[in-house]
């Protein structure tokens, strides 16, 4: 049926996000041209944030534990689709009460019973301020139109933790190139054809490995070659939510931004609240430009830096050389070297052909001595003299020799005493500070033939300060460690590493046991338990190393 009075209603169409509305004199402007043009510019402001900033907490959200109530402070935050979502006032959630009501959900409990849950906060658009607008003849009188999007958040409490696979590669991408350093430093030497297949290793999830040794000439290109392969291939393989809605009034799904992770465990079907324990240590964060003007100030990038060491010179009469770079203190300058030495007093002449001429300032002449002779002062010089005649009085030593001349003891060395105790073959002599004197000992002895070669406090997201001798948490599950220099022990051949560990953590949470689970080509397996039962590395917890070496390596 068909009649003049009756028109059909225009069927809206999608918002597009690279189209913006281009205005004539004379259009009839409509609901879609407002939508189109809003929609583009969101649209533009979402995809700055999502590429050029990154996603995860911008401001404030604390999280916080008040018995089993959840606490989150106001803040901000940006999601993985680039959209601003702002909390303006704390929120509280009873986690008890939504156990009760998900337990069914929940995944299994590790292999310390516990279980987890996880805060995630995301973005929420909903119609608001409805007016009735009979704005076609389809709208009836007196139904309401929505002229207002109200943009809020959405907290809730999840099983499951969100996938943060960009924030997963980035942090890798970041510790790749902490791991390349400057020569002399320890590590691997780096040409510049192995970077674009070290970063594409990223997306695969492989083992970084590493440090990495680069030349100061190559520094620079090695860091920019990094960075090129990384934004040209790397990343455009992490999945982003960068499209439209399907239709302007369907919010396509995306995934929210994790705030906390809970670790719990559960008595009978209900929270056993004295064991929840709250970690916020994987949650996305993001610094804004001013702070990271401050800590490229301090720097704390992957910048050239001076170098430790000078080349060495070889040779006296050297000139200075400043070296090729003029950018920072480099390694390859050298300060130069003296003159060839001339020596005087007892010893003149240059020091490749100096010649005593006298001792004690006693002149020494230089002439006349014969095969036999002894050197005898003559009250005035030292000059070659005969031997006393054979059957005078004997000679009697005494000092560090003592007795007859053909028949005396050394006793001392230096006016140090050397102890009378018979030597077994192959000893040394070894001072004893305790007797004060000089004693037969086997050779080597004295060397302690164990050594320290690396220590330090690890926790779960790696290093919880200082470490000694490169020490690095490589995996949490199960936790492998390694340190510079570390070559997998060779048992027949006497190289072994002796590993002391001690766990620590807080006093709500149980410590585990800490031994040795083996030794892989990639470092020292460390094992975590309750009782038989084995455990990974967790957040919460820190283990204490000391590494020391016994023998020679292979």
């Amino acid at each position: 049926m068909s009649d003049a009075a009756f028109s059909t209603a225009a069927t809206p169409s999608a918002p597009e996000a690279d189209k913006r509305v281009r205005y004539s004199l004379g259009q009839i402007l409509g609901a879609d041209e407002f939508e189109q043009e809003q929609f583009y510019f969101l649209e533009r402001d979402r995809q700055h944030n999502r590429v050029l900033h990154g996603y995860g907490t911008a401001l404030g959200l604390a999280v916080s534990l008040s018995g089993s109530e959840v606490r989150v402070e106001p803040g901000l935050a940006l999601t993985v689709a680039g959209k601003v979502v702002r909390v303006d006032a704390r929120q509280c959630a009873d986690f008890a009460a939504w156990v009760g009501a998900n337990v069914s959900a929940l995944l299994p409990a590790d292999d310390a019973g516990f279980q987890r849950a996880h805060v995630v906060l995301g973005y929420h658009e909903c119609d608001t301020n409805r007016l009735p607008l009979p704005v076609t003849p389809c709208c009836g009188e007196g139904e309401g139109v929505a002229t207002r999007i109200a943009e809020t958040f959405s907290l809730a409490f999840v099983a499951e933790p969100p996938a943060q696979v960009e924030e997963w590669l980035t942090d890798r991408f970041g510790r790749l190139l902490r791991a390349i350093r400057l020569a002399p430093a320890p590590g691997t030497p780096l040409a510049l054809a192995d970077v674009p297949p070290l970063v594409r290793t990223l997306i695969a999830g492989e083992a970084l490995g590493g440090p990495w040794q680069v030349a100061a000439a190559d520094f620079d290109a090695v860091i920019a070659l990094a960075e090129r392969v990384w934004i040209t291939e790397v990343r455009p393989q992490v999945p982003v939510d960068a499209g439209p809605p399907a239709a302007p009034t369907v919010l396509k799904p995306e995934e929210p931004v994790l705030l906390a992770s809970l670790r719990f465990r559960l008595n009978a079907g209900v929270l056993d609240a004295a064991t929840l324990t709250l970690d916020d240590s994987a949650r996305p964060l993001l610094l804004n430009t001013r702070t990271l003007q401050e800590r490229y100030a301090l720097g704390q990038t992957a910048q050239p830096v001076a170098a430790a060491v000078v080349a060495s010179e070889t040779a006296f009469g050297l000139a200075p050389a400043v070296g090729v770079s003029e950018a920072y203190a480099r390694a390859d300058h050298t300060h130069g070297s003296p003159p060839m030495p001339v020596s005087g007093g007892d010893l003149t002449g240059p020091i490749d052909a100096a010649q005593v001429v006298a001792l004690q300032g006693v002149g020494l002449v230089s002439t006349g001595a014969a095969s036999g002779q002894l050197l005898g002062f003559d009250g005035t010089v030292w000059r070659p003299v005969a031997p006393p005649a054979v059957g005078g009085d004997p000679v009697v030593l005494g000092g560090d020799a003592n007795g007859p001349a053909g028949d005396n003891v050394v006793a001392g060395l230096q006016k140090r005493k050397v102890s009378d105790e018979a030597p077994a073959h192959g000893d040394a002599l070894v001072w004893d500070a305790e007797a004060e004197a000089w004693r037969p000992r086997p050779a080597g002895a004295a060397a302690s033939p164990v050594r320290v070669v690396a220590a330090g406090v690890l926790g779960f997201n790696g290093a919880r300060g200082p470490v000694f001798g490169g020490l690095e948490l490589v995996d949490n599950n199960p936790m492998l460690i390694r340190f510079d220099g570390y070559v997998r022990p060779n048992f027949d051949g006497g190289h072994m590493y002796i590993l002391k560990a001690i766990a620590m953590g807080t006093l709500d949470k149980p410590i585990p046991s800490v031994g040795c689970a083996g030794f892989v080509e990639k470092g020292i397996l460390i094992s975590l338990s309750f009782g038989t039962e084995l455990s990974s590395l967790e957040a919460g917890w820190e283990v204490m190393l000391e590494v020391s070496e016994y023998g020679e390596k292979p």
